[in-house]
């Protein structure tokens, strides 16, 4: 049992009220803590009500801070709001915008999405992480759970308890498949570890697989859009092993991104485009890509 989380079990139930937040379900729960739904009593509005779980008191604290920090630098409509924070008996918590809809993991593990709105929801990712690069932020752990898509379509990125505002020590961790190098090897990050997360979701999105397996071993060495060659070429650029060889933030993928969406010729009937992936050994994959 993670030191805290007994304090915080006893605590998390349907009714119990926190200050002006009372807990009405829960809705979701990771490595850093345990989100309800919850209602505003003071403005009478759902929330989001995260209660964070990292182990030692200490830790709890500096994890707490730092997302309230990065979250207070941040305003985007891409990035979830947080509203609130605060301590109780039982620990540590954040309150965020509630959003409808699933993380964009939902949604992949259906498989590839279609050329057209995979390059939406990238674009709607770059601009948010455009945002918090020119605010000095780095999220660090970019993932198909740390994107939500709402029911209305708006792609969001949440948990920002990785983010490294630059000049704060960053809190270790992340997801494996989606680490870049750099962040395995233990070595310094900046904007680029961002984009290579970000090339590791395009390339999932479009394809329909991860470019990496266990501990982050390279499965496929590129892949091939016949209706965007350019953006098989952005997604190899993004996932450079060399931080240097990628693009230099979010915002360079962002322009990039803009430019293959508004070159995309017209989808002719509702038959499949051809998207195929370059394994290793150069064994070709070919995969239907809508």
């Amino acid at each position: 049992m993670v030191p805290g989380v007994e304090a915080w079990q006893a605590g998390l139930r349907a009714g119990a009220v926190f200050g002006r937040y009372e807990l009405v379900r829960e809705v979701g729960r990771g490595g850093s803590g345990v989100v309800w739904e919850a209602r505003d009593l003071e403005l009478g509005r759902p929330v989001a009500f995260k209660a964070l779980r990292v182990a030692g008191e200490g830790a709890r604290e500096r994890r707490l801070v730092a997302e309230a920090e990065v979250a207070a630098r941040l305003s985007h409509p891409n990035i979830v709001t947080v509203l609130d924070v605060g301590r109780s008996d039982h620990g540590p918590f954040l309150v965020l915008e509630y959003l409808t809809g699933a993380p964009l993991a939902d949604r992949l593990r259906a498989g590839r999405l279609p050329l057209r709105e995979a390059l939406r929801i990238a674009t709607e990712i770059a601009q948010g992480l455009a945002h918090a690069h020119a605010h000095g932020v780095v999220h660090r752990d970019l993932s198909p759970h740390n994107v939500h898509i709402c029911e209305d379509g708006q792609v969001k990125i949440v948990d920002l308890g990785m983010a490294q505002a630059f000049g704060r020590r960053k809190v270790e961790g992340g997801t494996p498949e989606s680490m870049a190098p750099e962040q395995l090897d233990g070595a310094p990050e900046d904007e680029r570890t961002d984009v290579f997360a970000l090339g590791a979701l395009l390339f999932r999105m479009v394809a329909g697989v991860s470019p990496f397996g266990a501990g982050g071993a390279r499965v496929a060495s590129g892949i091939e859009v016949p209706e965007a060659p350019a953006l098989a070429r952005l997604v190899e650029a993004t996932l450079e092993r060399a931080p240097t060889a990628r693009p230099r933030d979010a915002g360079e993928v962002l322009r990039e991104l803009q430019e293959i969406a508004a070159a995309l010729p017209p989808l002719t009937g509702d038959g499949p485009s051809l998207a195929r992936i370059r394994a290793p050994a150069r064994r070709r994959v070919t995969l239907a890509a809508a």
